[in-house]
């Protein structure tokens, strides 16, 4: 408190009892994969922030590190700004243990992770691992790879079925995989995505185009549209810079068929270079989170209304927090619908904030919790541009309209 001894006028700082609540970053990502001759430990998780740093630490010229280390690159080439790095000593190692925090799970107490992918892993049994991780993290989104070749578009619709691995079978890098059936993971709250094909890309390595998995690049365009347009935008009809080509070119029946399946085809057009031309998650085709950026932005909501939420802990849950929660979480709400990330004419329109004495009864109080139920309309892809033609007779229609 200031003298106010002498007579004047006295200008007091108080702090906010409701502080705004901050979106939290959505494009930190995280690449997994076996880079043997890595700068750097194995299952260690490596920040880095640009592609010398990233080089510096991964730059593995033995052929396993291939896939990692042109991802990594793509990544940063389509945008991205920060990228958490585990290098594992092959595939196996991919799913790690959470108890010893190795592969995957070597980033366990890292918060700030969005996206996840392990570059050229299309092990079915290895890409259910990273779903589940996504899934019991509940943070985080899984990009995943085709299989670099596919002999039947149909195997791409169904779901693989993996059989326990052969004690007598090979083991190690680049054993074959114990699976038959389709190539297809799913997720029924739709924590990741599938990209098909392979994009041809100048290899780190050879200085030449080669075949590379599209996961890198396209995590880093998740970045760049993020940054560019918010985490609402479906990182869709993008280019994917560093792509030259696709390994392979879908047919419009083919597209069809693929989309309808939650199957992202990237395509090759000749004058708009090689573009992202999907949206869609693994969730099933009817599930509310089947579009990627739905997904994502829920996600998003949901991890800063839990940090921008933080202070209300250990309050007097009174009318008054009640009120504050309502108003803080409106506020933020508010800005996403003027974002265009919610749809509706008004705010009433797109999201309500319910935090009163009918949601927070007595017994609820007694436990210690407050309640705050929050629904939104959240923004959907436009993924079928439709123009409806009929043949017009000029003059004469007009004066029969009229």
């Amino acid at each position: 408190m200031a003298n106010v001894d002498a007579p004047g006028v006295y200008i007091e700082n108080v702090p906010s009892m409701s502080p705004a609540i901050q979106g939290i970053g959505t494009s930190t990502a995280l690449f997994v994969g076996p880079c043997p001759g890595a700068n750097f430990p194995l299952d260690t998780p490596k920040s880095v922030t640009n592609p010398t740093e990233f080089l510096a630490h991964f730059g593995s010229d033995r052929a396993e590190a291939r896939h990692l280390v042109n991802a990594g690159l793509g990544f940063f080439m389509n945008g991205g700004q920060r990228l958490y790095v585990v290098a594992v000593n092959d595939v196996g190692g991919v799913p790690g243990d959470p108890k010893k925090r190795t592969g995957l799970w070597a980033t366990r107490g890292i918060d700030e992770i969005a996206i996840v992918a392990a570059p050229g892993v299309t092990d079915p049994g290895v890409q259910a691992a990273v779903l589940s991780y996504c899934e019991e993290m509940g943070d985080r989104f899984a990009i995943l790879d085709s299989p670099e070749t596919v002999d039947d578009l149909d195997r791409l619709t169904q779901a693989p079925s993996v059989r326990p691995a052969d004690e007598d079978a090979p083991k190690g890098p680049g054993a074959p995989a114990a699976a038959a059936g389709g190539f297809k993971p799913s997720s029924d709250l739709g924590f990741g995505a599938l990209y098909f094909p392979w994009i041809v890309a100048l290899d780190q390595q050879s200085r030449k185009p080669a075949r590379c998995p599209p996961s890198g690049h396209i995590a880093g365009l998740y970045a760049r549209t993020d940054a560019r347009r918010g985490v609402h935008k479906a990182p869709a009809n993008e280019a994917l810079n560093g792509a030259l080509d696709v390994t392979y070119n879908a047919a419009q029946a083919e597209l069809g068929m693929l989309n309808r399946a939650g199957v992202n085809v990237i395509r090759a057009f000749p004058k708009r270079g090689v573009r992202v031309w999907g949206a869609r998650t693994l969730a099933d085709p009817a599930s509310d989170w089947r579009y990627v950026n739905v997904k994502r932005f829920l996600l998003f909501v949901e991890g800063s209304l839990r940090e921008g939420l933080m202070s209300a802990v250990f309050e007097p849950n009174d009318l008054i927090l009640r009120e504050r929660l309502r108003m803080q979480i409106s506020s933020f709400l508010v800005t996403m619908w003027r974002d265009g990330a919610l749809v509706g004419a008004v705010p009433e329109e797109a999201f309500f904030v319910k935090c009163d004495a009918e949601n927070n009864p007595p017994d609820v109080v007694d436990k210690g919790q407050i309640r705050v139920d929050v629904g939104l309309a959240v923004s959907r892809p436009a993924e079928f541009v439709i123009v409806r033609l009929s043949q017009w007779n000029g003059a004469a229609d007009r004066a029969q309209a009229g």
